[in-house]
């Protein structure tokens, strides 16, 4: 009976090593369609791709069609070679058979509350396998996004500071404010720091989170938690985006700008960065007059730790 069982081990053994080989082979031009796209790529991403291939997609201006390998490599031809754009791609299943196969990959773009399913058809030529075929669908409904945003929803914010111990800060159509991002979807928080920061062009080290504050509000039925993490700027040059224009300001001038888009902003800002050994709680409750937001402290600063 020893034996049998051995002889049957080795069997399986013998028929999963290549099925796991195949699947790999396989992924290798996914990896190369996912580092492709993901880090503005062009070489490696048409690669990916039989020169024939088809890819059925909705295009910029909301028209379903087909592109050629070389039409989609070129939406990526104006972005900063081998930059990561904030596109972030994963493996969610493959499926062989003999020589063809079909394969299901996400793409999400967490800065931007968006999120797609790719499928694609792939064949095995002498020189390997390759995708055929492509098509995309957006699943981040707009609908669904609508009536998220009226459900209680946590909202991240980051403070960058530089060895000049400045703060980076954004000039928005809003007021001045630190970088921010709300939460939609299934995301990660490392990922969310990393890509808010590399949004502006930087990296950055060191994350912590600093605290944990609430938002209440009298014009609307819902609360708000705002998670403020502080990190150390670590390489890169800042970039403005549109409608928005980029500083380093020192501390103080920072919180004044922070202060003049509404008063709380400057203050939890301000609380995280005078005692850094603590994190820190409290509410506000956010009130509109005449369209200008405005704040009042319901809760006092409280550490939810003990001093580091």
């Amino acid at each position: 009976m020893k034996i049998n069982i051995l002889l049957f081990t080795v069997f399986i053994t013998f028929q999963f090593a290549p099925a796991q080989s195949e699947l790999a082979a396989v992924e290798k031009p996914l990896q190369n369609y996912m580092e492709g796209s993901s880090y503005n790529k062009p070489e490696l991403l048409e690669s990916a791709f039989t020169e024939n291939a088809t890819l059925y997609l909705t295009g910029r201006d909301g028209e379903f069609k087909l592109y050629s390998p070389k039409e989609y490599v070129s939406f990526f031809k104006n972005a900063a070679k081998g930059t990561f754009n904030g596109r972030y791609a994963k493996v969610l299943g493959i499926e062989v058979s003999k020589d063809i196969a079909t394969a299901k990959v996400e793409i999400s773009f967490p800065e931007k509350n968006m999120l797609y399913i790719d499928l694609f058809l792939l064949k095995k030529f002498d020189a390997g396998w390759k995708i055929i075929s492509k098509t995309a669908t957006r699943t981040d409904d707009n609908d669904q996004k609508e009536e998220k945003t009226e459900i209680n929803s946590p909202v991240i914010r980051l403070t960058i500071l530089n060895d000049k111990n400045e703060i980076l800060i954004r000039k928005t159509k809003y007021g001045w404010m630190t970088p921010a991002h709300r939460f939609y979807s299934k995301q990660n928080i490392n990922r969310v720091l990393d890509s808010m920061a590399t949004n502006y062009g930087v990296t950055i080290k060191d994350i912590e989170l600093a605290g944990m504050f609430t938002y209440k509000y009298t014009f609307k039925d819902k609360a708000d938690t705002r998670q403020f993490y502080v990190a150390k700027y670590k390489s890169g040059t800042i970039k403005s985006i549109k409608d928005e224009d980029l500083f380093w300001l020192p501390k103080d001038e920072a919180i004044k700008k922070l202060d003049s888009t509404v008063s709380s902003l400057g203050l939890m800002t301000n609380q995280i960065l005078e005692y850094p050994n603590t994190l820190w709680g409290g509410s506000f409750i956010l009130d509109k007059v005449d369209g200008k937001l405005q704040s009042k402290v319901e809760e006092k600063f409280y550490p939810l730790r003990k001093e580091l």
